[in-house]
């Protein structure tokens, strides 16, 4: 979740905390762990001295939901084998989709070990939250702080699943110290992206609405698909990227305008109640496209590298600002299905009192590479299938599979994985090299993602490629929408975050609206 900062889960002792009836997996068993610590007064990073003994960390929700738990540190590593752990083996082979290799990721992360959950948190699929915010706590910082990753980087990119499976669903990739090439069907683009108060904001610039059955690319397959555009002036520019809200949100300044667009393309009225139809008359309803103020510079070199226009630009749209970026949300993503209802729901909301958000739904389809360090976002279309990935270089899917319930968790082989070959001069994928804060761009015409051509084979690499997981339900498969106001007796913050019980049914409540607390973009960060 990139709008919270902590991470947290149940552990032994909670009570009433949702296992085994909804959640995926069990408590956390701290008392079988010999590397668990509860951390003392002392050594709090994100609650605070309760009682003289123990770090107290207590969330609540708008919506009603919250947890309390203690603060606690235990080696912890990202991915590997889905209920089975990975053994200690130094001679596992350094690729980076290897199981065996997310070991070697392993550091003492402070989290919070709930006590409590009310609410939402009872009912949700996932175990708990991790948070990627940029604050001291976040997962990504903890990394990079304990030297694990040479960069505060991540990329999410998410695959759309209407179907959540007790035993984990396959949401997507994501990378944890850089961003991989090797799940974008379009170059890297960029925009400003880090605010303070731990937000990641983007400058709005326009909005668009493009006739229907004209593709999910920000490139239309219809060169003739009309076009409509949307004044965004009254938003003040400012919108946040979340991926912990699973909608997409903005103010009712645009709504009329917006309504009048959309029914002069589809014929259908805006709104959000139950729609019964087909895919194909879901495909028909128009794509949205948000074009975002571009970091000029690294993207003048992306086009330089590909000799002409570049798909998620907006030269083509926008020749006055040929360096923003293009996102675009087709109705497949705004538009969800309901299995219980059998029907469809509008998911893109335009009537929210003030402020913006870029939700999941939003982010969907793409290769979203949040560069904490560089005070940048990356964006480039992307498939986001994990498994097909695992299979072009022979790593069997079977071991990113959870097993069955009930059954006992074994050791299984894994061959050597083949380094993936690079692309031929002969087909190059331009993308800029952007792991030296200190100097200029390089731009890699051999589409490797590193200059030169050379392939990233050691562990660290500069954090450019690390361990690539798969986004089972812990944050992408939340649904309802809640802006938080936290209040608590032991320690207050606040974030977004949306829940999905195991049931399937949707929660939701008042979204992010608060205008004032949408942080402007650093500026003035370092964009090399």
């Amino acid at each position: 979740d990139t709008g919270s900062g902590v991470t947290a889960f149940p552990c032994k002792g909670c009570k009433g905390c949702g296992v085994p009836k909804y959640h995926s997996d069990g408590l956390f068993d701290q008392d079988q762990s010999t590397s668990f610590k509860q951390l003392s007064c002392s050594e709090c990073l994100r609650g605070h001295c309760s009682g003289g003994s123990e770090c107290r960390i207590s969330m609540s929700y708008q919506e009603g939901s919250s947890w309390s738990a203690f603060e606690a540190s235990d080696t912890c590593y990202a991915g590997g084998l889905h209920g089975n752990p990975v053994p200690n083996d130094p001679s596992v082979k350094e690729d980076d989709l290897n199981p065996f290799l997310a070991r070697k990721f392993a550091f003492p992360l402070k989290f919070g070990c709930q006590t409590h959950l009310t609410g939402l948190f009872i009912t949700q699929l996932a175990d708990g939250i991790m948070g990627l915010d940029n604050a001291p706590a976040s997962y990504v910082k903890q990394m990079k702080n304990n030297g694990i990753i040479s960069g505060e980087t991540f990329a999410l990119c998410y695959s759309r699943q209407d179907v959540v499976d007790p035993d984990g669903t396959e949401s997507g990739a994501f990378t944890l110290g850089g961003s991989d090439e090797r799940i974008r069907k379009t170059p890297q683009v960029w925009t400003g992206g880090t605010g303070n108060a731990g937000f990641y904001g983007v400058k709005l610039r326009k909005m668009y609405l493009r006739a229907g059955n004209s593709g999910p690319s920000a490139r239309s397959t219809n060169p003739t698909a009309e076009t409509i555009e949307i004044s965004v002036s009254s938003l003040k520019g400012q919108v946040i990227v979340d991926s912990g809200t699973t909608d997409t949100y903005f103010s009712r300044a645009i709504g009329t305008q917006f309504k009048k667009a959309f029914k002069q393309l589809s014929g259908m009225e805006y709104g959000h109640g139950k729609v019964k139809a087909s895919l194909d008359e879901i495909e028909a309803m128009p794509t949205i496209i948000i074009q975002l103020q571009g970091d000029e510079t690294l993207n003048k070199k992306v086009r330089d590298a590909a000799n002409g226009p570049v798909v998620g630009l907006a030269e083509e749209i926008d020749p006055d600002h040929p360096y923003d970026v293009l996102l675009a949300i087709p109705s497949t993503h705004y538009m969800e299905f309901d299995t219980d209802e059998d029907a469809w729901v509008n998911r893109f909301y335009a009537d929210e009192p003030s402020g913006g958000v870029i939700g999941g739904n939003a982010m969907m389809g793409h290769d979203v590479f949040f560069d904490v360090d560089h005070h940048r976002l990356g964006w480039a279309e992307a498939d986001c299938d994990y498994t097909a990935l695992l299979k072009s270089v022979d790593i069997p899917t079977e071991l990113h599979t959870k097993p069955p319930t009930g059954t006992p968790p074994t050791k299984s082989p894994v061959s050597p994985v083949p380094v993936p070959t690079p692309a031929t001069p002969d087909n190059p994928q331009p993308s800029i090299d952007t792991s030296d804060a200190g100097g200029e761009p390089t731009v890699d015409t051999e589409g490797t993602g590193f200059p030169g051509g050379q392939y990233c084979s050691t562990i660290q690499c500069q954090g450019a490629l690390a361990s690539i997981v798969v986004l089972v339900v812990a944050v992408i498969a939340l649904r309802a929408v809640t802006r938080r106001s936290s209040s608590g007796p032991e320690y207050e913050m606040t974030t977004e975050l949306e829940l999905q019980d195991a049931g399937g049914s949707v929660y939701s409540d008042k979204p992010y609206t608060d205008e004032d607390d949408a942080p402007p973009v650093e500026t003035g960060g370092v964009h090399t």
